[in-house]
């Protein structure tokens, strides 16, 4: 078992369960919480991520999470945000009710315009290669290289303001840039799903874990 504990932050978004199967997979010590203290105490942080921004922001709020997992981020502690996790990173969305990201990220998200021209319908669901990307540890500047590899995509909004400097992966989507992977600095996201992406996913879990 691995000594590192992992939190889960539960804020009443789908796809837990497949985190749960992979970390378990990894034999990773974890939780699923809700709980200020298990997230402030944990070696790593998940937002996991199927479900919308103004519910997911509206339930960190009144469970008081906001504040503790801005904190980590600001600390430069691992935090990883997964599709709808990662959203949450940013300043807003245009999904919905308008309310406030936790701002860690500069940047917006819109819905992905249909164009039934070109065979583009929302939401956005399928696999894409994404070749010769890396993660790194800005404090010990070890570097994780991925090549060749192949994740699912399962959403309806994407990132279209943000900071270019800190997309490590674009993926197409028929002529739409989608950012796939976001980092700065101990701040990791992913519009795909590593947890149901295969031996791709798996090894992309367990080179983010041993980053740090």
């Amino acid at each position: 078992m691995n000594k590192k504990k992992v939190c889960i932050v539960n804020y009443g978004v789908g796809n837990i369960q497949s985190i749960i199967n992979m970390l378990n997979n990894l034999g990773f010590d974890f939780l699923v919480s809700n709980n200020s203290k298990d997230i402030e105490l944990s070696s790593f942080v998940i937002l996991p991520g199927v479900g919308n921004f103004f519910s997911a922001m509206s339930m960190l709020q009144k469970n008081g999470l906001v504040e503790v997992i801005q904190k980590r981020g600001e600390r430069g502690l691992p935090l990883l945000g997964i599709c709808l996790g990662m959203h949450l990173f940013f300043e807003r969305s245009f999904e919905g009710k308008s309310i406030k990201g936790l701002n860690l990220l500069k940047g917006s998200l819109k819905k992905i315009d249909i164009d039934i021209n070109l065979n583009r319908y929302v939401p956005h669901i399928g696999w894409h290669n994404a070749n010769n990307f890396e993660l790194i540890n800005y404090k010990t500047r070890f570097k994780q290289k991925f090549k060749n590899t192949r994740y699912y995509f399962l959403h309806s909004y994407y990132l279209t303001s943000f900071e270019k400097n800190l997309c490590k992966l674009e993926v197409d989507y028929k002529g739409i840039k989608i950012p796939a992977i976001i980092q700065k600095e101990s701040i990791v996201g992913t519009q795909f799903h590593p947890e149901i992406s295969g031996i791709d996913g798996i090894n992309f879990y367990k080179n983010y874990f041993e980053l740090y």
